[in-house]
């Protein structure tokens, strides 16, 4: 029976049968189930573990049952204009993150000090192996062949060094760098690494958010909301204009 009852709760809450006794528009309040959620989808819990994760909802209910529920909720379309509004602050942000990033990389063969400090180390071992093999091909011309052996051991492992090296910083050369206009995140200019990041979570998520606000955009309806009286009180309830803000921010990381 208990066993019962928690698998219950699991897939349709704590408080299910509340729903069945209340309005639905009380249970969405008294329940502070998340609107964005009975609207589409909640933006910050699909970033949630991701590089851009902007913190904990403003709305703490996300129980699928009590969501599904108030999908028939007389306000849905002041709840996708919550959803919009806050679609578009994030979008926003990562708009100024991505314009900060490509400035970080045009600049940067300039003031990146690591980077030249790589070009430096290859071009110090490119001379050490060139200089050995040198030495070795006049000590075999000269018939030391015992000097030619040692010297031939010792190129060999230069030599794996150098392919050692040049494969690790090949990726990371920041020539090859681009900033993905769609995510924000710097990645390498590569056919291959860009269709994995393509597929990544964050690049999908982020995806799924431009191509909500602009069916949003094409959506006429839209339109005759963004004008409705209750534009205001959408205003100055809306949580991300509040203390959220700061966090999509400093997650976000555009300072």
């Amino acid at each position: 029976m208990e066993h019962a009852k928690s698998l219950l709760n699991r897939l349709m809450g704590v408080n299910r049968d509340k729903i069945h006794s209340y309005d639905i528009d009380t249970v969405i309040i008294n329940e502070d189930i998340c609107v964005y959620a009975i609207a589409d989808f909640c933006p910050f819990q699909l970033l949630s573990n991701t590089k851009i994760t902007l913190g904990k909802c403003g709305y703490s209910n996300h129980e699928d049952f009590l969501i599904s529920k108030a999908k028939s909720t007389k306000r849905m379309d002041i709840f996708k204009k919550e959803l919009f509004y806050v679609l578009n602050e994030i979008l926003y942000l990562l708009e100024q993150k991505i314009h900060k990033n490509q400035q970080q990389l045009i600049e940067a063969p300039v003031s990146n000090k690591k980077y030249f400090k790589n070009e430096e180390q290859l071009i110090l071992l490119e001379t050490r192996y060139n200089d050995i093999v040198s030495t070795l091909h006049s000590q075999a011309i000269s018939g030391h062949v015992k000097e030619a052996y040692n010297i031939s051991y010792k190129a060999e492992n230069l030599k794996k060094e150098l392919d050692k090296y040049l494969d690790r910083e090949s990726g990371k050369n920041i020539k090859n760098a681009i900033v993905c206009n769609v995510c924000s995140l710097t990645v390498f200019n590569d056919v291959e690494y860009l269709v994995k990041h393509n597929q990544g979570k964050l690049h999908r998520i982020i995806t799924k958010f431009r191509e909500k606000v602009l069916e949003f955009i094409e959506n006429k309806k839209i339109e005759e909301l963004l004008k409705h009286e209750e534009i205001d009180e959408i205003k100055k309830k809306h949580r991300l204009n509040k203390h959220n803000i700061h966090k999509c921010k400093s997650n976000i990381n555009v300072n």
